[in-house]
């Protein structure tokens, strides 16, 4: 390196170290003048980086560690700054996007609103104040995916720290299928209180002790064992 106008450099370097070790350093190098302001000699500071270097590696490292976590989760993961216009995405993950429709670039920037349904929005100001006094939340959303579909998820959201700056980390995650399964066993089991409140119901059973349903003593009909059985199984 050589010295600018001003008689000075500063920068990095790779120094050979007498044992053969190659090591990084900081340099900084300056002009002396004599009392006629002629040079009479160069003064200069090392210092040594390893240690510095060392850590910034192991960041990397465990950057590289935490983004491949992040990508690899199923659940959509986002990052939220708080904002006077609400909580802002930050960064996300791979899954968020596959499940939104929108890229990563577009959602970052935006606030987490845009992907609620209009049905949500009188809870945002509440669970904002709720997760700055530190509460961790729980609940079920719906979301719009970006060609308009609609989904419903459940929603883990609380509040961290990075650098001493306040953050939400939530997590959310496609309960569609979930929904779906409670939708079918609440129609059976109301397909199933029907016969049994039907004066039909004790026509449904098996031949055998026990297994036919009919009146009893006081001449009310009731279900069979089978429809019996069926019913207390899908109030399980």
């Amino acid at each position: 390196p050589s010295l600018n106008k001003s008689g000075r450099w500063d920068g990095e370097l790779l120094l050979k170290h007498k044992k053969g070790k190659v090591i990084p350093v900081w340099l900084a190098a300056f002009i002396v003048n004599d009392q006629n302001n002629q040079p009479m000699g160069i003064i200069s500071i090392i210092r040594d980086l390893t240690e510095r270097r060392m850590a910034e590696d192991a960041l990397k490292v465990s950057e590289t560690k935490f983004r491949t976590l992040f990508n690899q989760a199923s659940d959509s993961i986002f990052l939220l700054s708080f904002a006077p216009d609400g909580l802002i995405i930050e960064d996300t993950n791979d899954a968020s996007s596959i499940m939104h429709g929108y890229s990563r670039e577009e959602m970052i920037g935006k606030p987490i609103s845009f992907l609620d349904h209009s049905d949500t929005g009188v809870y945002v100001k509440e669970r904002i104040r709720r997760l700055q006094k530190g509460e961790t939340l729980s609940f079920e959303g719906r979301h719009v995916r970006k060609d308009g579909s609609i989904f419903p998820v459940d929603v883990s959201a609380q509040l961290i720290h990075i650098a001493e700056n306040p953050y939400v980390l939530a997590l959310d995650r496609d309960i569609t299928e979930r929904k779906q399964i409670e939708d079918d066993l609440l129609k059976h089991q109301e397909q199933l209180e029907e016969v049994f409140h039907s004066p039909f119901g004790y026509e449904i059973g098996q031949e055998g002790e026990g297994g036919k349903g009919g009146p009893d003593d006081h001449g009310q009909h009731q279900p069979s064992a089978r429809s019996r059985g069926l019913l207390e199984y899908t109030r399980l």
